[in-house]
């Protein structure tokens, strides 16, 4: 005949159990509240043609550091890491963090979202949403000719803002009647900064030639000399006369620069 237990026994080891349990759901509760964080998407700080200046705060943190980091981004609401994503790194701060998101499609609304991971597990900011610029007509202005002689003349000009693309070509196009075109006389030049110049050659002695000028000639940078045209820059070879070279006075011009 089996013996019987006593009911302070039984009472007793359902105590040993829910004492067990009880340190065990403390335990999880101090571990979960010790791994909590808070991260903001903060502010966008600057948006160009094709790319954006970001901003996120690490609010609080009860752990030593997040296994990483950054800004999730993309096309639709609420992004997550399976859109596009930077990666920052091990954040061991509570604070402000930065990152440039690029290869952004001009005049396009993205959404973005600052995040987290720890132990494999995500947390996301509330979202925001930022709008690239949209592509311009690149700005530029003509330079005085310069270097005149009988045939030839230096000229060039300056690309003020290449309106968020690459300039592929450049260069000067002119004719001897106003307002010149591509579709004129074009002298290609090569090279990648924002001033070019280059020798201009074959042309007429005594005659008035055109290069273009931009759609705006800023105020704060008129002309050598002081005369221009509204839409163009307009000069002349200088004079010949018995072989010797003079200077050829200017036709009156449509506007003055004072």
């Amino acid at each position: 005949m089996k013996p019987r237990h006593s009911t302070p026994a039984i009472a007793f080891r359902y105590f040993k159990l829910f004492t067990v349990l009880l340190v065990l759901l403390v335990a999880s509760c101090k571990k979960e509240e010790e791994e909590s964080f808070e991260i903001r998407m903060e502010s966008i700080l600057t948006t160009s043609y094709d790319y954006s200046v970001v901003t996120g705060n690490m609010v609080e943190m009860s752990v030593s550091a997040v296994d990483q980091h950054g800004f999730c981004y993309g096309l639709s609401e609420n992004p997550t890491l399976s859109d596009n994503f930077t990666s920052l790194g091990i954040l061991a701060n509570t604070g402000l963090f930065r990152d440039t998101i690029t290869n952004l499609t001009p005049g396009t609304t993205y959404h973005i979202r600052a995040y987290a991971m720890l132990s494999g597990q995500a947390q996301y900011s509330e979202g925001k949403t930022f709008t690239t610029q949209s592509l311009e007509t690149p700005s530029m202005y003509t330079l005085i000719a310069s270097g005149i002689t009988t045939e030839s003349a230096v000229v060039g000009g300056e690309i003020l803002d290449n309106g968020g693309s690459s300039v592929t070509k450049r260069g000067i196009c002119w004719n001897t009647t106003g307002n010149p075109t591509v579709g004129d006389h074009v002298m290609l030049i090569e090279g990648s900064g924002a001033n070019f110049s280059q020798e201009l050659t074959g042309l007429t002695c005594n005659t008035i030639h055109w290069p273009p000028c931009s759609p705006r000639m800023p105020p704060e940078r008129p002309m050598a000399g002081g005369l221009h045209d509204p839409g163009n820059v307009w000069w002349a070879p200088r004079r010949c006369s018995q072989g010797k070279l003079g200077t050829s006075p200017l036709r009156e011009p449509r506007s003055e620069v004072r």
